[in-house]
């Protein structure tokens, strides 16, 4: 974790060089300061502020569904105050990159149980959408990564990320599909590719 003393000498130096607009980046912003799961709101509502006293825009690189709601459930509206300070006469959104993966409950369960700490991966659709809905409120706008050809899929799977892609239609957001890449020992046993990027286009069509 950069200390906010070290974040500063690098926004000064954007500054200098005529850089004013720009991104947070980690794997998960709102984990910034945090322990584990335990968010830190001092340290987040400091770091927001300090990032807009530089710069006339400002996003997020990465976040997690769960982080977001996390802030705005058991925080005190932390997402809302987050969006108060960034949102003003420069900018009226930002975005971020966020993993939605799939909407298979079945292999969210699987591939990825800790995607939705501290909720549970059963909740998956229920944590997609409702944290999908604050950041509507909010003005987050996420661009949503989904995976094609996990491990293990069939297209009863596909059709339940179809269907939950129908179901977040009302909040402002761009869904990206990608294809799976394998970088470890994990190969997908088949592909059901051309199925399920024929399905995800005609759904965002």
């Amino acid at each position: 974790m950069y200390p906010l003393e070290k974040i500063e000498e690098e926004l000064k130096l954007h500054v200098k060089h005529g850089i004013v607009h720009g991104l947070i980046h980690s794997d998960d912003v709102p984990l910034y300061g945090s322990t584990g799961v335990e968010l830190n709101p001092d340290k987040l509502i400091k770091l927001h502020q300090l990032v807009k006293r530089y710069y006339l825009t400002m996003a997020w690189s990465h976040t997690t569904l769960a982080s977001v709601l996390l802030a705005e459930k058991k925080y005190n509206r932390l997402a809302t105050k987050i969006a108060e300070i960034i949102e003003d006469e420069h900018q009226d959104w930002w975005g971020a990159q966020v993993g939605l993966e799939t909407g298979s409950r079945r292999l969210a369960k699987a591939l990825m149980p800790g995607k939705a700490a501290p909720f549970k991966i059963e909740d998956w659709w229920d944590v997609v959408e409702e944290t999908l809905g604050v950041m509507h409120d909010i003005k987050l706008i996420p661009a949503l990564t989904v995976i094609i050809g996990l491990p293990g899929e069939t297209e009863d799977d596909v059709m339940e990320t179809i269907e939950l892609l129908d179901r977040i239609r009302p909040y402002r957001s761009l869904v990206v599909p990608m294809f799976y890449v394998p970088m470890n020992h994990i190969r997908p046993r088949r592909m059901v590719g051309p199925l399920s990027i024929t399905y995800c286009l005609n759904t965002l069509s």
